[in-house]
């Protein structure tokens, strides 16, 4: 996971060699260094800094739904001046992730409130019993699963910038 995302955070990074002067494809830059180093850091926070990782959960939601909105606004950017259909590809399929993303993070069903069952053993002690689904890590897993799109959406934009 460590040097997943550390080759991430290169993969990201090494957009700025070929566009220094394109604001999309900076903010785009910078929204998947943050996706990365939220994803990665995620995983290492424990359950018992609750109130932490929900603020970093709420983050990496951000940075997930801003990355591939970023870069359809980079492609449209760079359509408008070039004309290249493989853009306008790349620009639909960006927002269809980040609208995607965003549907999930605005569900109503979203809370962090989750409740445990009570039950009782056979000794008479009473034990908690975790919900079978938990939307809020469903999400968070699906934000997780989702950076692999990204960064190959970002690979292809290089491609075309090239």
């Amino acid at each position: 996971l460590i040097l997943s995302m550390l080759v991430s955070m290169g993969l990201f990074g090494l957009g700025l060699a070929y566009f220094k002067t394109n604001g999309y494809l900076i903010a785009t830059t910078i929204a998947g260094i943050v996706y990365s180093i939220l994803v990665l850091g995620i995983h290492f926070v424990p359950l018992k800094l609750l109130k932490f990782h929900f603020v970093a959960m709420i983050i990496l939601f951000v940075a997930a739904f801003f990355t591939p909105m970023a870069l359809g606004l980079t492609s449209f950017s760079v359509y408008q001046n070039t004309k290249n259909v493989f853009l306008v590809v790349i620009m639909v399929i960006s927002f269809i992730i980040g609208l995607t993303m965003f549907v999930f993070v605005m569900n109503p069903k979203l809370s962090f409130n989750i409740k445990m069952k009570v039950a009782v053993d056979e000794q008479g002690n009473e034990k908690y019993i975790r919900p079978n689904f938990i939307l809020v890590a469903f999400t968070e897993w699906l934000m997780v699963l989702l950076l692999p799109a990204s960064q190959i959406l970002y690979c292809l934009l290089i491609i075309a910038l090239a």
